[in-house]
């Protein structure tokens, strides 16, 4: 699916699973860089997201 956004820049609160990590997933699979903002961050979800080819960057943050 080309949704026409590679390049852009996406941050996503609790990006490291559920919901959050889905989206991540098809976000990372179409070229968008990714902040990933997780409480408890999942390292195997960063290091997948990784592989993808895009860039992510984990911050480590609670955003209740």
């Amino acid at each position: 699916m080309d949704l026409a956004i590679s390049g852009k820049s996406c941050l996503i609160t609790g990006g490291s699973s559920g919901i959050g990590k889905g989206i991540a997933t098809v976000l990372a699979q179409e070229g968008v860089n990714l902040a990933i903002a997780s409480r408890d961050p999942d390292p195997e979800a960063i290091k997948e997201l990784k592989g993808m080819g895009g860039r992510v960057e984990l911050i480590k943050a609670d955003v209740s």
